[in-house]
């Protein structure tokens, strides 16, 4: 029995050490040899979609008045996008594609208009229809059928030619000006009259004067819109809040050259251009 006790310890001891001697070895081990990467823990960070978005207003010549753009240079623009093999998206497919549930075609842009000016439809469409692009249009229902505004016909006939018609408040008001009642009203009566005239859901917003506030996003969240733009010059980007998507203005007293340097770095000629390459 003595010497039966005698191994069993010796065992014991043996196991002791060889124990101790695995757990010295780890210490001494370098910790990179234990350190998953980020891939390899599926924890890669993805850079974000970025794609540019032009805003246009009137076309149309009125020397001093920034927002028109005169039609020989919109049409020069538009050339310039097919020569250059820009791919103008419906707004349904940018926003699949802004987050990453449709695949990108070649240079991605998203053109639209703000407030619903007649040549929209008498001017810009023509030209949109000849290059086969679609676009996106922000109504003021409010302003329908008044002077040099688009009637309800006109409308009607955007959208059969491929444009998406979305809210842009009644009668085009500073939102931050009114209170949260107010923004709700303006916001919700005008989405319900391009429902009711069109037949169709709207997707998104744009906010006059590029101006809102906290009440302002939290009304169109009541209302049940989930994106909006603004006017900040900087690339839509999928790491932008959804309801503070940024356009580039096209702006009437550009020459062709500055609009298109606006279009690839994202930032009017003046300014530094941005770190960002847009969506291709």
């Amino acid at each position: 029995m003595t010497r039966r006790r005698i191994r069993l310890a010796a065992a014991a001891i043996r196991a002791a050490v060889l124990g101790l001697a695995l757990v010295w070895v780890s210490l001494l081990a370098p910790v990179s040899t234990f350190a998953a990467s980020p891939a390899a823990e599926g924890r890669a960070v993805k850079s974000p979609i970025v794609i540019p978005v032009l805003l246009y207003h009137s076309i149309a010549d009125i020397p001093g008045n920034p927002v028109a753009m005169r039609p020989e240079l919109f049409e020069a623009e538009m050339a310039y996008l097919a020569r250059e093999g820009y791919t103008p998206l419906t707004l349904e497919s940018f926003l699949r594609i802004l987050y990453g549930n449709e695949p990108s075609p070649p240079k991605p842009v998203l053109l639209t208009f703000d407030d619903g000016y007649a040549n929209n439809d008498t001017v810009a469409r023509p030209v949109l229809e000849r290059y086969g692009f679609p676009a996106t249009l922000f109504f003021c229902p409010g302003f329908e059928g008044q002077e040099g505004y688009l009637t309800w016909k006109q409308v009607r006939r955007l959208q059969r030619a491929g444009w998406s018609i979305e809210p842009h408040t009644m009668n085009h008001v500073r939102l931050p000006d009114l209170d949260l009642v107010l923004q709700r009203r303006e916001i919700v009566e005008s989405k319900r009259a391009i429902e009711k005239r069109l037949g169709r859901r709207v997707l998104a917003f744009s906010y006059p004067y590029g101006e809102y506030d906290e009440r302002t996003l939290e009304a169109l969240r009541q209302t049940g819109i989930r994106y909006a733009f603004a006017l900040k010059d900087d690339f839509a980007s999928s790491d932008q809040p959804p309801l503070e998507l940024r356009r580039l203005v096209a702006s009437g007293d550009q020459t062709l050259e500055e609009w298109a340097h606006m279009l690839k770095t994202g930032r009017p000629l003046e300014s530094r251009p941005t770190s960002r390459t847009p969506h291709t």
